[in-house]
């Protein structure tokens, strides 16, 4: 989405702070929102086996 619209405000030559300011709030908030996807939580992890080494 951010992508579409600074191609929108380059290809019509619009310079506005407000909309540029938005633009670069949606690239933030799509990077942290990528970092979260990337790292399981806390209930993905907690529902995973404990791995315990085996004792002979």
């Amino acid at each position: 989405m951010a992508d579409l619209l600074l191609e929108h405000l380059e290809a019509n030559n619009l310079r506005d702070e407000r909309l540029e300011g938005l633009v670069n709030r949606l690239y933030v908030l799509a990077v942290r929102a990528s970092h979260l996807d990337a790292q399981p939580s806390l209930e993905d992890r907690s529902a995973q086996p404990a791995h315990h080494p085996a004792t002979d």
